[in-house]
C-alpha cells in the first residue's frame, strides 16, 4: 500500500451507504511483537453517518492484478544506453547444434529477488541466454544447455548466513 490508494469502509448495519476515501499516511514503525503498523485515511462524512468510536472494516483497494514475464537477473546486460537480453532463436529441424543469438532491448520492472519482471521488448515463449551474457555477442551462436537452471527464488537468503 501506500499514500494515495484508495479505501472504503464496511460498516455493519450501513450495508446501502458507501463510505470512500484515500490512504493519507503509513506509520514508519511496525510493533516487533504483532508485526502490525498503523495507517491513516481520509473519508468524506458530509451527512454525518459516521460517528467517533464506531467499529469499521477498513478495505485497501488495490488495482488489477497485472501480469509481467520475469526473467532471471542474471540473464541481464545491463548497460549505459539500455538492458539487454539475448534471445535465442528458434531451433529448426535441421539445426541440431548452435543456436543463432539476437541482443533484444528490453525495459524492465520491479526486481524480486532473483527476478526482475520485462515491462517490454520480450514475448511470452521467446527462448533467452540466462548465464554468461556478458560473453556473448550480437550473431553469435549458443548450444542450449537445460541442465543447470539459474536461481528463481523471488525471497532468497544467503545460505551461509
Amino acid at each position: 500500500a501506500k499514500v494515495g490508494t484508495p479505501i472504503s469502509l464496511k460498516i455493519e448495519g450501513f450495508s446501502n451507504s458507501k463510505f470512500s476515501g484515500t490512504l493519507t499516511a503509513i506509520d514508519s514503525s511496525v510493533n516487533q511483537d504483532t508485526r502490525n503498523f498503523q495507517l491513516q485515511g481520509t473519508i468524506q462524512n458530509d451527512e454525518g453517518k459516521l460517528r467517533p468510536g464506531m467499529f469499521v472494516e477498513v478495505v485497501l483497494e488495490y488495482p488489477e492484478v497485472q501480469t509481467f514475464i520475469t526473467i532471471p537477473i542474471s540473464s541481464v546486460k545491463y548497460a549505459p544506453y539500455g538492458d539487454t537480453v539475448f534471445v535465442i532463436e528458434k531451433a529448426t529441424e535441421q539445426s541440431a547444434g548452435p543456436r543463432p543469438i539476437r541482443p533484444q532491448v528490453v525495459r524492465l520492472g520491479e526486481k524480486r529477488g532473483d527476478l526482475v519482471a520485462v515491462e517490454s521488448g520480450l514475448n511470452p515463449g521467446e527462448e533467452i541466454a540466462t548465464s554468461g551474457v556478458f560473453k556473448l555477442r550480437p550473431d553469435s551462436a549458443v548450444i542450449v544447455n537445460n541442465e543447470t537452471t539459474p536461481g528463481n527464488n523471488p525471497n532468497p537468503s544467503p545460505e551461509n548466513a
